[in-house]
């Protein structure tokens, strides 16, 4: 038996922990599946009863012993009671998103970023129509290094460090080669905050202010193998240089 739960029982303990780290103050909504009753070495089971989603600086605590499982039950059973709290903390990724990438704007494409035809980047969303986020990156050799689907880390390799604050808003990982990749989510809720983030470029302005809110989803990103260096205020792609472009609803926003 795979130890990857089933689609449905991901979706139950997501929705159980209002899409977060059930332990108290976490709420990180990158999640990892921990089977505590029984554990997963004495029974390969996917039973949701036994099971809870955490995030993965929790999830190792609770693999060494750090949870009993009558606190791991509580926490289960905490979670579904602040259910609806919680859930409205997430509304932001229930908005339509406008990437901020190397100094130039993507506005509600499926696909954020693609390399060599493969996405890198991109949302999926869940029954509630929250958006699930996706990462994946290849090495020179075509193998996975690194990759969270739908929210959930599944190969985490080459990783120096990882930095992820309660509520998720941020991620910043940092990669043994010298890659990198850093998010950042912010809710736009006016023309206000529209203008705060580049008050020298306003070609969005029209294509975002009717659909007020939008989360806007900032991205820095190197990656040494593809020559790709999207800094706070340009993208450089090899020798080039890309900055204050303006692309949406298109099925890739940056297609490199």
């Amino acid at each position: 038996m795979n130890r990857t739960p089933p689609l449905e029982v991901q979706r139950i303990l997501r929705k159980e922990n209002g899409y977060k780290c059930v332990i108290p103050n976490c709420e990180i909504p990158y999640l990892e599946y921990h089977h505590f009753n029984p554990p997963w070495h004495i029974e390969n089971h996917h039973n949701p009863e036994g099971m809870i989603a955490l995030c993965p600086q929790h999830h190792r605590q609770a693999d060494g012993g750090a949870y009993t499982n009558a606190q791991l039950d509580k926490f289960k059973v905490n979670a579904r009671q602040e259910f609806e709290k919680v859930k409205g903390e997430f509304q932001y990724l229930r908005n339509q998103i406008l990437l901020i990438a190397g100094g130039n704007f993507y506005l509600n494409n499926n696909i954020e970023v693609s390399i060599k035809m493969r996405p890198v980047i991109w949302f999926e969303k869940d029954e509630n129509d929250y958006k699930l986020l996706n990462i994946e990156l290849l090495d020179q050799n075509n193998n996975i290094y690194f990759k969270i689907e739908n929210n959930v880390w599944n190969v985490i390799n080459n990783v120096k460090d990882i930095e992820c604050p309660p509520n998720g808003r941020k991620l910043n990982i940092n990669f043994k080669n010298g890659d990198n990749i850093k998010l950042g989510f912010k809710e736009l809720k006016n023309e206000e905050d529209i203008l705060k983030i580049n008050s020298s470029n306003f070609n969005f302005l029209n294509s975002v202010k009717n659909i007020l809110p939008i989360t806007v989803l900032s991205l820095e990103m190197k990656l040494e193998d593809s020559k790709i260096n999207f800094k706070k205020d340009k993208s450089l792609i090899g020798n080039a240089s890309m900055v204050g472009c303006f692309a949406s609803n298109n099925a890739i926003g940056l297609c490199l």
